[in-house]
């Protein structure tokens, strides 16, 4: 008599549960595994220039965001309309994956460094989510040029651009000039702004007054700037106005903005921007008019610029239907500026009306530590005569193309590379008036000029990155040959097992 053991159905009923169970317990393992390394594991990034990490000053600068869990500092990454687009797809991977990583550092940061932080991370699509963009407005979001990034805390944010992200640089293609991305600085772009959204501090600027400058509290058309007050204190500046005849430029300045003056500054008020320049490492922002004596010649010549009293015009071509002068900031690729990387990505141009060149001084005296940098060039077809000769513009003896700004900027010291004073000028001043400034790329030019001088575009000095690059060109004839070459071991496999399973079905 058979053993139960023996009996064929029952042997197969054992060898399914034993079956059964391998597989369970095969589960299991493979479950414990993955939550383990879930929850206990460590990252190696072995990319050449650590693409997927983020610096040690970075995660210095994250252990200072205070532990308010009720008040954290927001990341938004704003979806492109077009996500099918292969360049809008790299740049969006290239964004997504470094915005992660300061989720996933914030929230692992060891105590030790301050950590965790509370920062919180999401992305919003403008066609499905307008309402959360037009939140952000308060904050600073705008849509052209358009916002890649916010970076919000409490009611300041700080918004980051395709220029904020990516140097670039042009070429030559047929048809005209394009721009290409040529490095990454996510990295110092986002840490930047998280500096600066947990700044609760203004930043202060004074406006010198006393020599007929055009007035933040003026509300005219022409000649007024209290649009730019506005626009300027939702970026988180205090403005104040200083008369340098009778003060001298406070300690806490962080730039003085000369707005056209109509009378001549005394040399002693100049001396006083000479000292802040100089032994101060001070930003001067200064706007001229054509027919105007500013008196700053020589100090304009002492930071290789000149500005000669010349007026520029356009042919009818070039200028707005109210005979403003519009200026193209890529018109000479040799001439631009990372001030208006913005401009030329976004393809906007700069309104100005009357207009005086600002250009290097060649006959400056020598200073190894001073660079000068010409941008915001006019037409090859522009002309220029001397102010006292406008009723002849058009047998002028100058030609243009002609330099309408100017940076010049000293290093702090011979030794070490830190950056020192800054003079900007710019040879127009109706385009920051109440008039003209909300036109084209006008405040956008302002604020940049702004923000590079009070050290708000680079707080930091982590080197960019290589655009990030997956793109797979490949035919569909070579897709499906891959596709077939891929296919042929599965299938292999999987004629052998079929042809197993019958030989052991028929024994």
């Amino acid at each position: 008599m058979f053993s139960q053991l023996e009996d064929f159905r029952f042997a197969r009923w054992v060898k399914g549960l034993n079956r059964g169970l391998q597989i369970l317990f095969s589960l299991t393992l493979v479950a414990a595994l993955n939550i383990l390394a879930a929850t206990h594991f460590h990252r190696w990034d072995l990319t050449a220039n650590h693409r997927f990490s983020l610096g040690p000053e970075t995660l210095s600068y994250l252990g200072t965001i205070p532990r308010d869990p009720a008040n954290p500092v927001q990341i938004s990454l704003i979806l492109p309309e077009n996500q099918n687009d292969n360049v809008n797809r790299a740049v969006l991977d290239q964004e997504r994956t470094l915005l992660k990583e300061y989720v996933y550092e914030a929230a692992h940061l060891p105590k030790e460094f301050g950590g965790p932080v509370p920062l919180t991370y999401q992305e919003i699509d403008p066609l499905l989510q307008g309402e959360k963009l037009k939140a952000l407005q308060e904050q600073g979001y705008t849509e052209r040029p358009k916002t890649e990034i916010m970076i919000v805390r409490g009611k300041r944010g700080h918004a980051i651009t395709t220029a904020d992200l990516y140097d670039s640089s042009s070429k030559n293609v047929q048809g005209g000039t394009e721009m290409a991305l040529t490095a990454f600085k996510g990295e110092n772009a986002v840490t930047s702004a998280i500096l600066d959204v947990l700044d609760a501090k203004p930043d202060k600027i004074y406006f010198t007054t006393g020599h007929g400058e055009m007035s933040l509290e003026d509300t005219s058309r022409g000649a007024g700037l209290s649009n730019l007050k506005k626009y300027l204190l939702g970026k988180n500046y205090s403005l104040e106005a200083k008369n340098l005849a009778v003060d001298n430029v406070p300690d806490d300045a962080k730039l003085i903005v000369v707005a056209d003056p109509i009378v001549p500054m005394a040399e002693y008020e100049i001396e006083k921007l000479r000292r802040y320049l100089n032994d101060k490492n001070g930003r001067v922002l200064v706007f001229l008019e054509p027919t105007r004596k500013s008196g700053l010649d020589g100090l304009l010549e002492e930071w290789g610029l000149h500005s000669d009293d010349w007026y520029i015009a356009e042919p009818a071509r070039n200028l707005t239907p109210d005979g403003q002068m519009m200026i193209n900031p890529i018109t000479d690729p040799k001439r631009t500026h990372r001030l208006t990387e913005t401009l030329i990505l976004n393809g906007m141009q700069v309104e100005f009306g009357a207009t005086r060149p600002v250009q290097i001084d060649d006959k400056a005296p020598a200073d190894d530590r001073r660079q000068v940098h010409e941008f915001l060039v006019t037409s090859k077809s522009s002309l220029a005569v001397r102010s006292e000769e406008v009723a002849l513009i058009k047998r002028a003896s100058f030609e243009g193309p002609f330099a309408v700004a100017a940076l010049s900027e000293r290093r702090a010291t011979d030794a070490v590379d830190l950056p020192g004073g800054r003079l900007l000028v710019f040879g127009s001043a109706d385009f920051i008036a109440n008039q003209h400034f909300g036109d084209y790329g006008n405040p956008i030019l302002l604020v940049n000029c702004v923000n590079y001088l009070a050290n708000r575009d680079s707080m930091l000095n982590i080197p960019p990155k290589p655009p990030q690059q997956n793109q797979l060109d490949i035919s569909v004839a070579q897709f499906t040959g891959l596709a077939w070459r891929l296919a042929i071991v599965p299938a292999v496999l999987a004629v052998f097992g079929i042809a197993v399973f019958w030989v052991r079905n028929r024994t």
